[in-house]
């Protein structure tokens, strides 16, 4: 009986090694996160990409609330599923805070589930733009 659960346990820790090994492999991706086809046409996602010389800060502004979504670094890729309970029917505007200078407000847009809200923050704030485009599975 020993012997069994010596085996149970092994095989245990490396199932958990293995998942752990994969959940790494999947955040590397260039900074994007693997979003499951089921999660991505169910929701609303914002993929944020910073091209702005100092990290920035990325706020979903609904309403009177304002939440953070993201804080990323120069060159850094990030994409965020937003509550699928707000869409359809919710307005949002994405704020954009830098380390240093002043903040930009983008919006508001009214997507519904199964569209990306791909944010391109460009060295020049002002330049900043999103794309609107049907979700896949993998966001680039």
């Amino acid at each position: 009986m020993t012997s069994l659960r010596v085996v149970a346990m092994g095989l245990a820790i490396a199932a958990v090694h293995a998942c752990t090994r994969q959940a790494a492999r999947t955040e590397a991706a260039a900074g994007d996160i693997d979003i499951n086809a089921f999660t991505a046409t169910r929701t609303v996602l914002v993929r944020v990409q910073n091209n702005y010389p100092t990290r920035v800060h990325v706020f979903t502004v609904i309403g009177n609330n304002t939440t953070e979504i993201v804080d990323l670094e120069t060159d850094g890729v990030h994409t965020v599923a937003l509550d699928p309970r707000l869409f359809p029917g919710t307005s949002f505007s994405l704020e954009i805070v830098p380390a240093t200078g002043r903040s930009k407000r983008i919006g508001p847009f009214h997507l519904s589930r199964g569209q990306t809200a791909n944010l391109i923050i460009a060295p020049d704030l002002d330049s900043s733009r999103v794309q609107i485009r049907p979700t896949t599975s993998t966001t680039q």
